[in-house]
């Protein structure tokens, strides 16, 4: 019953954990946008190198947020196969 709980909670916590990730990847994708429309109005070699250097640090963070799916993923699977396997408590 414990284990349960726990596994209960800690799913209602992954989720909640998800969505925080993408409303944080969302606003991360407006800064960006902003910050880059500024500097394409600045113009030049460093207008560029600054579209350049966001778009890069926009997709890493893209990438380490969606690493959350893959956990919460993980952890349906596992909480799967749990479900099928005998408790012995």
């Amino acid at each position: 019953m414990m284990a349960a709980t726990s596994v209960g909670a800690a799913r209602v916590a992954l989720t909640a954990m998800g969505v925080a990730m993408v409303t944080l990847q969302g606003v991360m994708v407006g800064v960006a946008s902003v910050a880059r429309a500024m500097w394409v109005a600045v113009g030049g070699p460093v207008g560029i190198a600054f579209i350049g250097i966001t778009l890069l640090l926009q997709w890493l963070l893209g990438k380490w947020l969606t690493g959350v799916d893959d956990a919460t993923a993980a952890l349906r699977e596992h909480e799967s196969h749990s479900d099928r396997s005998p408790q012995w408590v």
